[in-house]
């Protein structure tokens, strides 16, 4: 009988380990939704629904510091963000002003409207999923694979 009691004593221990191991632990989907967006280099996909031409120049990438930056397709953009566990806020976006065709144009409009109206960031499968107040996505992004640099 001594046996069985010290068994069960031992089981009793076993569990309440494993309880204060697992009470600080988060699911793996919460973490991975939590950093997954900074440091990667994002290419848009699509905005608005309209996908984007493969072989496009469109970059964004989330700082750990803070800051937004990326490459419309012709511009250069910059700007602040910030981010909790349910929402994203970008702010004001600065940009280079060259001289682009007006198509490239347009569609960095529609990018740069997209990332003001974001309200939530969700990183899924190797894709970002920008979306609105409302939930409507406005921008669909995957990680951008490295460039390559050419040997001189």
């Amino acid at each position: 009988m001594s046996k069985v009691i010290a068994f069960g004593f031992f089981l009793l221990f076993l569990a309440a380990i494993a309880f204060v191991s697992l009470k600080g632990m988060r699911p793996v989907a919460e973490l991975s939704a939590s950093n997954e967006i900074t440091g990667i280099s994002w290419q848009p996909l699509s905005i608005g629904g309209d996908p984007i031409a493969v072989g496009s120049a469109m970059r964004l990438q989330f700082g750990l510091d803070g800051k937004l930056t990326g490459h419309s397709g012709c511009n250069g953009f910059s700007g602040d963000y910030s981010r909790d566990a349910e929402s994203v806020e970008i702010g004001p976006l600065g940009a280079t002003r060259m001289a682009c065709p007006d198509r490239e144009t347009t569609l960095e409009n529609r990018f740069f409207d997209a990332l003001q109206r974001t309200v939530t960031a969700e990183s899924r499968a190797g894709r970002l999923i920008l979306s609105d107040a409302d939930g409507k996505v406005l921008a669909v992004l995957k990680q951008a694979t490295p460039e390559k640099v050419e040997e001189s």
